[in-house]
């Protein structure tokens, strides 16, 4: 069955060029996926069904796919019970799209060669953005310098890369992170510099966001990353620790002339600007424990937040908040005990069996895993996770990547397919 499946390469290319396509949508607008995405997913399906189900029978379910059955089935719940039901349809249909979005993959994309064009593409385009954010900020450095500001941190409001406010757009650079480290250790010479480049711009992107939070995620990423390589697939540690060593030299040079800026960051309660942001946080933590108590069982309503924050500030007379400013919290809100009792299991499934299997899978999971201790760190201290559809769309990439076994063929989908060393 899986030779048959390698020699269907006009199908596996379609496939793979269909996941691109439902990515580059994705980043800007999951709900787009609605126009396009049933009908390629359809016509796939009936395809294999004509075929005797050649790559439906490839795929296993795992308990994850359970967790994700059980992640769609609360959503839907929690949109019958909202507060205000438009902004909770629109929502569910994002989460619903998503599922099937990674069956999709799952089911056709059968290959790990498959996966590493698609993060290779993406390690491409984070260099990129990476590189026009650097441009951007020394634009924003050079504006606010002309203006009398030294200190960068006060004024990092009103550095907006592509109109995204700095805390988001240092969260979805955190999520564009693992795809080039990946990229890089599996390259040997070719390009080898290239996706180490695309890596220290995307770091050094994340550094002058000038987010606490993103930068001790980061520091998280590399540092934990390393430690369970070590522990795991010491035969690729010494390869990750020249990656790692290039591109934090790398950083430190290219960040050296906003180095007051990075320390100020570092020192987390130093400056004024920095105090009023740890009491709001605290103040919208307690808002959400009391918007919690409200509507206990299944939440105000994915995409409620900010209209239960509104109706709280009128009864209480305090400030309004659009968002959390954690994840969790808001997860809390917005679903429920019913919601957050399943997302935080799904979380720590994730983790713990990654944890338990990775000498089962490929070993760049010790990479998107890392991503995924690191994004859910970052989310603790700025709610991101359900607010940009990019994170969205990346993490399900992350996950799928996580949770892709070793294959016993390599397959090269513009070349002619091979044995590998374990068959």
């Amino acid at each position: 069955m899986l030779s048959e499946i390698q020699n269907n390469k006009k199908t596996n290319l379609l496939a793979l060029l269909s996941v691109c396509l439902f990515v580059i949508t994705g980043f800007f607008a999951i709900n787009s996926w609605l126009i396009f995405m049933l009908p390629i997913v359809t016509i796939f399906y009936v395809y294999d069904y004509k075929h005797k189900s050649e790559y439906q029978k490839q795929f296993t379910f795992s308990f994850l796919d359970y967790f994700l059955y059980a992640i769609c089935l609360v959503e839907i719940v929690c949109c019958i019970t909202s507060i205000y039901k438009p902004n909770s349809i629109s929502f569910t249909l994002k989460i619903l799209l998503l599922g099937v979005f990674y069956y999709f993959i799952q089911t056709f994309l059968c290959f790990s060669s498959q996966l590493m064009i698609i993060n290779k593409l993406i390690a491409l385009l984070s260099g990129l953005l990476s590189l026009i954010t650097i441009c951007w900020f020394y634009i924003h450095r050079d504006i606010m310098i002309d203006s009398g500001f030294q200190d960068l941190t006060n004024y990092r409001l009103f550095f907006q890369p592509f109109g995204v406010i700095s805390n988001d757009w240092s969260s979805i650079l955190i999520c564009l992170l693992p795809f080039s480290i990946v990229s890089a250790m599996e390259e040997n010479k070719r390009f080898y510099s290239l996706f180490v480049f695309t890596g220290l711009f995307n770091t050094i992107a994340i550094l002058i966001c000038l987010s606490r939070g993103a930068i001790l995620s980061v520091i998280l990423f590399f540092i934990v990353s390393l430690i369970i390589t070590f522990v795991y697939h010491k035969i690729k540690i010494k390869k990750l620790i020249s990656i790692y060593s290039l591109i934090l030299l790398g950083a430190l040079i290219f960040t050296f002339p906003i180095k007051n800026s990075l320390v100020t960051t570092f020192a987390m309660n130093k400056t004024v600007s920095q105090q009023r942001s740890i009491n709001g946080r605290f103040q919208n933590w307690k808002e959400s424990i009391d918007l919690f108590k409200l509507h206990p069982i299944t939440g105000v309503g994915s995409g409620n937040y900010a209209l239960a924050s509104d109706s709280y500030s009128l009864k209480k007379q305090d400030s309004f908040s659009f968002r959390s400013t954690n994840t969790f919290l808001q997860i809390l809100v917005e679903r429920g005990m019913l919601g957050f009792i399943i997302y935080v299991e799904l979380f720590i499934y994730i983790i713990y069996n990654s944890l338990r299997k990775i000498n089962e899978v490929n070993w760049y999971s010790v990479i998107f895993l890392t991503a995924i201790i690191s994004i859910l760190f970052r989310d603790m201290t700025f709610s991101t996770f359900f607010e940009r559809d990019m994170i969205l769309v990346l993490f399900i990439l992350i996950l799928t990547n996580l949770n892709k076994q070793k294959d016993e063929m390599e397959y090269e989908i513009f070349g002619a397919s091979k044995q590998s060393s374990n068959s």
